[in-house]
């Protein structure tokens, strides 16, 4: 079964996106992914070819409309899986007037198994950022879940190793400054 992570870039430049993330599918022949979108659970009227990729960013999305997102694996003789659990996301509304903050780290990498989740994005030596989470797409607040971590290369990584014990989490990475 395909599990759907929603990770968010954290600026305000980027309300209007989305990085979707799920597990790979465990099935030896996948040979890519589709990500589904629309505008109720279940019915996606658009198709995001992804190749073999496990992670996905998602742009244009309407301020204030919520879309539904769900991704199905298919093998390399044409045959698709069910699709995963669905996942949805609605962009705040307001947040271009506001000035720009510098761009946030591009997620590069995230992997979900049963050790937890491991998140990997660009950097610079020197930046520091922090990692938070909430449980729901809809939660006011934005938990600190790694207190400050420091850069010393072009990629970051830290664990969440308490998130396997939660249904799902949404991602945010903080860039503090250099």
């Amino acid at each position: 079964m395909l599990s759907l992570l929603l990770v968010f870039s954290f600026h305000l430049g980027a309300a209007r996106s989305v990085v979707l993330a799920w597990d790979p599918n465990p099935e030896p022949d996948v040979a890519g992914y589709r990500l589904h979108r629309g505008t109720s659970t279940g019915s996606y009227d658009r198709v995001i070819e992804v190749g073999n990729a496990t992670t996905n960013h998602v742009a244009d999305l309407q301020e204030g409309t919520t879309c539904f997102f769900a991704v199905m694996a298919y093998s390399g003789c044409g045959l698709e899986s069910g699709f995963s659990s669905g996942i949805s996301y609605t962009p705040p509304t307001g947040v271009l007037a506001d000035p720009p903050l510098p761009p946030a780290p591009a997620i590069v990498g995230l992997v979900h198994g049963s050790y937890g989740v491991v998140i990997t994005w660009a950097s610079e030596p020197g930046e520091s950022f922090r990692v938070l989470y909430k449980n729901r797409a809809d939660d006011p607040q934005w938990i600190d879940v790694s207190g400050d971590l420091a850069a010393t290369g072009p990629k970051t990584t830290w664990a969440d190793t308490d998130a396997q014990e939660a249904h799902q989490r949404f991602y945010t990475i903080a860039l503090l400054g250099p």
